[in-house]
């Protein structure tokens, strides 16, 4: 087991070292190099109502995502035991089945 620890680290700074060694690409060099593109502003933002809807479509389409898997997923052992089932696992088909009734939202989120 102790050698799988090392493994990981050796691997992680090998990434590191991989990552700093790469340049950014031309089109990202060019846009900071923009003066007149403001960087991290709020206010540009919601400044746009047709950047103001394009936000909320994103957070519209990621929701159902997050109820799935951050909420039934993660409490799927509180929501067994409370409903009186003897086994907390949480089956693949249930997360499959889940995971088929979210991809129609895919589209959507493509089209942003």
């Amino acid at each position: 087991m102790e050698s799988g620890i090392h493994h990981r680290r050796l691997f992680g700074l090998i990434l590191l070292f991989a990552r700093m060694s790469l340049r950014e690409p031309p089109i990202f060099s060019k846009i900071q190099a923009d003066s007149k593109l403001q960087r991290g502003s709020i206010k540009m933002l919601f400044s746009n109502r047709k950047r103001v809807f394009r936000l909320l479509r994103c957070v519209l389409a990621a929701a159902p995502l997050w109820f799935v898997f951050g909420i039934m997923v993660s409490f799927a052992p509180e929501v067994c035991a409370a409903g009186g089932a003897k086994a907390a696992a949480v089956s693949v088909g249930a997360i499959a089945l889940a995971v088929q009734l979210v991809k129609p939202l895919e589209r959507l989120a493509g089209e942003l």
